[in-house]
């Protein structure tokens, strides 16, 4: 009888810190939710399946991103884009195949890719987007810091567990003075390879009925700690709000700090901090709009949009061939190709033309 009241004692003991631990992400997560209208509380669990749920045929997703650079770069303004996640016509389990359409930094036109969707990831995903203080690409850069790798199952506060590879460029930070960014003999010693992303469920709440998962997620370079106090390094810190009930990611921000000097907008170099946020615009169950937030006219011009791209992918501007790659012409009446004159070879006025030879038979 007196180990089961201990055992029981214990259990208890475990469900209140990780309820505390929820209590203790909730201001922070009410602070950025508030300008949507959004006002989660503590969930009364400490568990939750985080798994990834497929966008369905007749609501494709759709998200904003921004980036705001601090201070501003020289190569790369603050941007505001949009990405849409609809299914091709033949989704495969395990791994659903996705038509992704992206409108804004680097593709003003509109770029259609191809993507796909498993419990625990989204893809593909960019090896240097934790690292780099600018945009690398932009589509493989939101797969990677909008959906971060989640477990597939039930999954407590306090559990963590790797997620994306983080390679590529990043590794070189391992391998320089973090004070000078210098390499040579004097660092050969270090690793020059880097961990991978660490995430961890550090909060679950409910809103309108539905739980909500706060997954945190952080990187960094090796030299010092993941947050403000590192200035010697590159670290990155990610917190993604994920709607449990409907397998996506409601709401994500990513702040990645840069202490390696960066040139500016003003011509100057300095360390960057780099925010990159991301909000779901479409009306699908799951959203922020479906949970309340009264979305401005822009977003809705920009969800329109994407939602006829993803209707028609043939909208998206296509390349311009250029001459080299059109088909020669064709004489008349005759299968054979016409010869056309260089460009050097043009006649001009009074000049003898070129001989042509005649069809054959």
């Amino acid at each position: 009888m007196k180990r089961a009241i201990l055992l029981a004692a214990v259990a208890l003991g475990s469900c209140t810190d990780a309820t505390l631990e929820s209590h203790g992400q909730l201001p922070k997560l009410a602070e950025a939710l508030m300008p949507l209208g959004i006002e989660p509380t503590v969930a009364r669990t400490e568990v939750g399946h985080l798994a990834y749920q497929p966008p369905t045929t007749e609501c494709p997703h759709v998200v904003r991103i921004s980036t705001v650079n601090e201070p501003d770069l020289m190569h790369e303004p603050d941007s505001e884009s949009y990405l849409s996640l609809g299914l091709d016509d033949s989704p495969d389990e395990p791994h659903v195949q996705l038509r992704t359409m992206y409108r804004g930094f680097r593709a003003e036109k509109g770029v259609q890719r191809q993507g796909e969707m498993s419990e625990v990831m989204v893809g593909p995903t960019s090896p240097t987007a934790g690292c780099l203080p600018k945009t690398w690409d932009p589509v493989e850069d939101a797969m990677t810091l909008g959906w971060p790798a989640l477990t597939g199952r039930l999954t407590g506060i306090h559990e963590r567990w790797t997620g994306h590879r983080v390679a590529g460029k990043c590794n070189r930070a391992a391998c320089v003075d973090p004070k000078t960014g210098g390499g040579g003999p004097d660092n050969h010693h270090r690793t020059c390879v880097t961990q991978d992303w660490q995430n961890e469920l550090v909060g679950l709440y409910e809103h309108q009925g539905e739980r909500l998962a706060l997954v945190r997620g952080t990187w960094t370079d090796g030299h010092g700690e993941v947050g403000p106090g590192n200035t010697t390094g590159i670290w990155t810190e990610r917190y993604t709000l994920v709607n449990l009930e409907h397998g996506r990611p409601m709401w994500s921000r990513v702040r990645l700090h840069h202490s390696f000097p960066q040139p500016t907008a003003d011509k100057t170099w300095s360390p960057i901090d780099r925010t990159w946020e991301m909000h779901t615009a479409d009306a699908c169950p799951g959203s922020l709009a479906a949970h309340g937030w009264d979305r401005p006219d822009d977003v809705l011009e920009a969800v329109e949009d994407q939602l006829k791209l993803q209707a028609d992918p043939k909208l998206i501007r296509q390349p311009v061939r250029s001459k080299a790659s059109q088909p020669r012409p064709k004489a008349p009446d005759s299968g054979e190709p016409y010869i056309v004159p260089k460009p050097s070879e043009t006649p001009q006025p009074g000049a003898i033309p070129p001989v042509v030879a005649p069809p054959t038979e």
